[in-house]
């Protein structure tokens, strides 16, 4: 599935904006067509934030072409990752994105209790229930996961226990 500048700044945005990132890119022309957008990545330290101030900067940018020319990118603009300016890249997508930065993490808010092993509520009603099966609901949508010892304390304070 490829993706365009509205779904890659969408899945960003899902991310807390500190979350860290082992890549940083730089936004320009993709090589291949020059109207479709190619970030240049760089194997750098970041954050969820940098790549997203990036991806929301070239919405409306112009950007040279390879062998010249000026290139207006907007949000239905196919992205691109790339090694250099002068190279074809990959279409960034949900597969690639999850790999470099992994599944958008989940913290339940502050104050959650939990009645038993099957509900976390807060002080205003039921936020989070799930069930020996591993079905997680959240604001009414069901999302499956695996749920444990070590699965709920993650989700308590997103760390990972041995």
């Amino acid at each position: 599935m490829e993706w365009d500048l509205e779904d890659l700044i969408k899945a960003l945005r899902a991310y807390p904006a500190d979350h860290p990132s082992p890549v940083t890119w730089e936004p320009c022309s993709h090589r291949w067509d020059y109207s479709q957008l190619a970030f240049v990545v760089t194997y750098e330290a970041g954050t969820v934030g940098d790549l997203l101030a990036k991806a929301e900067e070239a919405n409306g940018a112009t950007y040279e072409g390879y062998k010249g020319g000026d290139n207006l990118m907007d949000l239905k603009t196919e992205v691109f990752a790339t090694n250099c300016h002068s190279e074809c890249g990959s279409p960034i997508g949900p597969h690639l994105l999850r790999a470099w930065l992994g599944p958008v993490p989940v913290v339940l808010p502050e104050g959650c209790r939990v009645d038993g092993d099957e509900r976390c509520f807060v002080d205003d009603g039921a936020i989070v229930s799930w069930v020996a099966g591993g079905l997680l609901i959240e604001a009414g949508r069901p999302v499956r996961v695996g749920v444990g010892p070590k699965v709920l304390h993650w989700l308590r304070t997103g760390e990972v226990t041995p």
